[in-house]
């Protein structure tokens, strides 16, 4: 069985090797920039082999599809095949340099958002949460209710609550507490 796939690849690679090679783009559309790293790579490594760079990512898109049908029906193979293929497509993205990589998907960055922010502060010793919390009360000493939700983004009643607790006076609190 694995003679038979051998031959079918190979001769699968024979009929893709008079493929002509495409124009090298400069990776500004959207499929380009995907796709011009991958053909990148795929052109690097045929020079190694007796077989055309067009051929080598022909054979890769035709294991891709293969891969994407076969998963589609359920075929558990054709699902780590389709695992596969999109793995080794992101290898050979991050594998080029930068200047080859433009902006694909698997190059972007990071999101900034509020747990990725908290996590390098934390990183770094900082405390992010406690100095937001003394910011929030800093303005909530000074801020109309109204005016503390809207800058902070918060409720109406979340903004109360922090200027009751940055209330000068503490009577009600006193007085609570004798109570007990």
């Amino acid at each position: 069985m694995l003679d038979a796939a051998g031959d079918i690849a190979s001769a699968t690679l024979k009929v893709l090797s008079a493929v002509p090679a495409s124009d090298a783009r400069n990776g500004s559309g959207l499929w380009d920039t995907v796709d011009h790293p991958v053909r990148v790579f795929l052109a690097d490594q045929a020079a190694h082999l007796p077989v055309a760079p067009a051929a080598l990512y022909a054979f890769w898109q035709l294991t891709g599809l293969v891969g994407l049908v076969g998963g589609c029906f359920g075929n558990a193979g054709a699902r780590i095949a389709w695992l596969l293929f999109g793995l080794g497509s992101l290898a050979m993205i991050w594998s080029q340099p930068a200047q080859h990589r433009g902006c694909s998907p698997a190059r972007s960055p990071p999101a900034l958002g509020a747990t990725y922010l908290n996590f390098k502060l934390r990183r770094h010793g900082i405390a992010p949460r406690a100095g937001r919390n003394n910011a929030r009360l800093a303005l909530a000493t000074d801020l109309p209710v109204s005016v503390l939700a809207d800058f902070t983004g918060t409720s109406i009643s979340n903004a109360t609550r922090w200027t009751e607790y940055s209330r000068r006076d503490w009577l009600d609190y006193l007085a609570s507490r004798t109570q007990i």
